[in-house]
């Protein structure tokens, strides 16, 4: 597990060198601790390549009084007319930086040039938004985008980028539409259109520290969020501080039909579940072929979406997990981990179980129960009241949810039974399950012996 310990806030770092070794050690797989005020009284030390380690909770010898229990947008920072500045002008003031040039050849080379350029003490707020600006330009640009990631990634505390600031949200109504144990869901509207808005429930008797670390999970959520660009993926408008303060709001887009469960205890003839199973699929691989890849976490028909045009999208980033290809090997990572118990895999409810490098799996796991669920419209093991008993079910009697009446017998075996297998490491891929969903289609109106031995090879290479 990786960890940031501050022990000064970090918007008071006053050097390019800090900004450069933040980032060279996180591609580096290292912590970076900071000493009192000098930005020369550095060191880092090696430690695990997850970026889950994002929270930054006051722990061990960290003082909680070095976090502001608030977030900040550069422009909050900024004068009433300042914050009326286009996009395209805040864009060009970043431009205008005179270090701009030597963060961007340093995200491009394989090492840290050793030239220290002073900074202001508000920059580090900057280099954010620059970050963040470089990520939106170079989408296309695998290599280079996946190292403003990383570095926005590692950089961030409590500090979001400009860009995140959604000042003009307002809630449609005097209630939410629904209610949650961590967020209440909104209604509103933003420059003409629907938009959701998700309330962070803050408990302000919690304490500091439990606040921070809920502030650092709602900017976890977002940047992780944001930088997402998939058909199949909610798409992320930003965030809101002001709204329903002292709770934070995350703020998307509004979709009408709500969930895909919703959809279809009240219209089941209107969508076909077989697409949409595989537009789910897609969703999640495009999620793990990300670099580093994202891991959802909380894969359910509660978190699927469906669009005014009938296809589905994944939503609610709250668990999502960046790691890097290679984590390390130990089960700490796996208690940053949670999600809803009867949609969990065994090796989420046993660390003897866990293994990270398959940690991708416990979205194929998820997976599986979610088509179960899409078939039946109810949960897994919904037999079972009592969720403690689902662990004893699963783990020690090993049982798998109930084969649903109406579905397929090539969906259950080659999509829904492969992704119940335990270890981890017997499970398809996410694109493996596409190869499979996407043949099944075809076959699915014509069970020929031909289409059947399509399904087999597909799963085959699943």
């Amino acid at each position: 597990m990786r960890a940031i310990k501050w022990y000064k806030p970090f918007r008071r770092v006053k050097t390019l060198k800090c900004i450069r070794l933040a980032i060279q050690n996180y591609v580096e797989g290292k912590d970076l601790i900071y000493h009192g005020g000098s930005s020369t009284n550095i060191h880092a030390r090696s430690s695990s390549r997850s970026l889950r380690s994002l929270d930054t909770s006051a722990t061990g010898s960290v003082s909680t009084t070095t976090f502001d229990a608030h977030i900040d947008f550069l422009d909050d920072q900024s004068d009433s007319d300042q914050e009326q500045r286009s996009k395209s002008d805040a864009e060009d003031s970043i431009e205008d930086l005179p270090w701009m040039d030597d963060i961007r050849d340093f995200l491009r080379s394989d090492r840290c040039s050793k030239g220290i350029l002073s900074i202001s003490p508000d920059n580090p707020g900057k280099v954010i938004d620059f970050l963040q600006l470089e990520c939106d330009r170079n989408r296309e640009d695998t290599a280079y985008h996946s190292r403003c990631i990383k570095g926005l990634f590692y950089m961030t505390s409590h500090l979001l980028p400009t860009s995140f600031s959604c000042r003009h949200a307002k809630q449609i109504g005097g209630r939410p539409v629904w209610g949650g144990g961590f967020a209440n869901i909104w209604k509103g509207r933003m420059n003409g259109e629907l938009i959701c808005i998700k309330v962070l429930r803050i408990f302000l008797d919690n304490g500091l520290e439990e606040r921070n670390k809920m502030i650092k999970s709602f900017c976890r959520e977002a940047l992780v969020w944001r930088n997402l660009y998939h058909p199949n993926i909610l798409p992320f408008l930003g965030v809101n501080k002001h709204l329903f303060a002292p709770s934070f709001c995350l703020i998307s887009l509004w979709m009408e039909y709500g969930n895909i469960m919703a959809f279809l205890s009240e219209r089941p003839l209107q969508i076909q579940r077989i697409p949409a199973i595989t537009e789910v699929a897609e969703g999640i691989t495009y999620l793990h072929s990300l670099n580093p890849p994202i891991v959802h976490a909380d894969i359910r028909g509660a978190n699927i979406l469906v669009k005014d045009d009938l296809s589905c999208c994944l939503s609610d980033f709250g668990l999502a997990l960046a790691v890097e290809s290679q984590v390390a090997a130990s089960s700490s990572s796996r208690a940053f981990l949670g999600g809803s118990l009867r949609w969990m895999p065994p090796e989420i409810m046993d660390d003897k179980q866990f293994d990270p490098a398959y940690i991708t799996a416990r979205d194929v796991y998820s997976f599986g129960c979610t088509v179960i669920e899409i078939y039946t419209g109810k949960p897994p093991f919904s037999h079972i009241r009592k969720e403690a008993a689902i662990i004893n079910e699963v783990l020690t009697c090993g049982n798998l949810p109930d084969k649903p009446s109406d579905i397929p017998n090539w969906m259950w075996e080659k999509v829904v039974l492969q992704c119940l297998v335990s270890p981890a490491s017997q499970r398809p891929t996410a694109h493996g399950l596409v190869n499979i969903l996407t043949v099944g289609v075809n076959a699915s109106n014509c069970e020929s012996t031909r289409n059947l031995e399509e399904i087999e090879l597909a799963s085959s290479m699943g």
